[in-house]
């Protein structure tokens, strides 16, 4: 999966949620008032509301996926967690059942738990979509208004309805980096992590009853639960690596430009502030998604580099 061509439409969403502050501040538009749309009458007043459930949704994006990489069960990673219960059986100390139990327990809250926080993720953006879908139609309706000889709001309206139409199209593309994770959060980390959790239950059964006859039932327990402990580990450091990825291009290209970005509401267009805003966004919708570009290089060098030393603790048989 290309996580690159997923992320990068997120600058095009700051973008024109700033274009579309700097129209409105520009020149607000009054809209059709539709209360079944429960759209707002003002353009600038929409945006504004919009602006601000695109910063949390952002924010909630970033607290949640920072989650993954800081969760820790006393001090220990879900990777630590499979280490330490593989360790125990490879060195006879499966039986202690309490011990084993506890790690087992650790790992599944971990997987409960981020699988959880990013469908939460998920849903904060998808109520933004319908926000912009209805603000777009609002302005459409608002077109049908407009009076004869009134050019100038008439080619307002339609750029408006351009820039929300292209608002609504990134933030949809967006919405699916968060989705595509999740779903690698929920079937693929999640199910690796209990079908390890799984094999390790079914070793510590056989070896309870073990008699010499199940010799061979051992040996395929052993293996199946190494081969778990490594799939479950390669798809952790994975998870953790593109958490740590989305986290540093969140913190230095999203959140920051979001915050700035949402200072444009009601900007003096005469002043130097709605000039020197208009060419940082200028700057920012150029630059960014190159910048992003190479820090995804970057880190999917190091993913790769790192992940052939990742899991050569565990002593995958079969």
């Amino acid at each position: 999966m290309d996580w690159s061509e997923l992320l990068l439409p997120a600058p095009s969403v700051i973008g024109q949620l700033g274009s579309l502050l700097l129209t409105a501040s520009a020149k607000d538009l009054q809209l059709a008032k539709d209360d079944q749309l429960n759209a707002s009458k003002s353009l600038l007043e929409s945006m504004i509301l919009i602006g601000g459930d695109a910063f949390y949704a952002f924010f909630d994006a970033q607290t949640g996926i920072d989650n993954i990489i800081r969760r820790r069960f006393n001090d220990v990673t879900v990777s630590e967690h499979i280490k330490i219960v593989v360790d125990m059986h490879i060195n006879g100390q499966g039986n202690q059942t309490l011990i084993v139990r506890k790690d087992l327990n650790n790992i599944k809250e971990m997987a409960e738990l981020h699988s959880n926080q990013m469908k939460t993720v998920v849903k904060a953006f998808k109520e933004v979509y319908p926000l912009i879908e209805k603000l777009t139609i609002a302005s459409l309706e608002q077109q049908k208004f407009v009076a004869e000889g009134s050019a100038g709001s008439e080619e307002k309206l339609t750029q408006t309805v351009a820039q929300l139409q292209a608002l609504g199209n990134y933030w949809n593309q967006t919405t699916n980096f968060f989705q595509s994770f999740a779903i690698m959060v929920e079937s693929k980390w999640k199910t690796k992590l209990i079908d390890f959790i799984d094999s390790v239950e079914n070793v510590t059964k056989i070896e309870r009853n073990f008699t010499k006859s199940a010799t061979n039932a051992t040996k395929s327990a052993y293996d199946r639960m190494y081969k778990s402990a490594f799939h479950a580990t390669i798809i952790d450091y994975r998870i953790n690596h593109l958490a740590e990825t989305f986290v540093a291009v969140s913190e230095t290209f999203f959140l920051r430009m979001l915050a700035d970005v949402r200072t444009l509401a009601g900007v003096d267009t005469d002043s130097a502030a709605f000039t020197n805003s208009q060419q940082r966004l200028d700057a920012y919708i150029r630059a960014a998604p190159q910048q992003i570009m190479r820090k995804l290089v970057e880190e999917n060098d190091r993913f790769n580099k790192g992940c052939s030393y990742y899991c050569l603790w565990l002593p995958i048989r079969g």
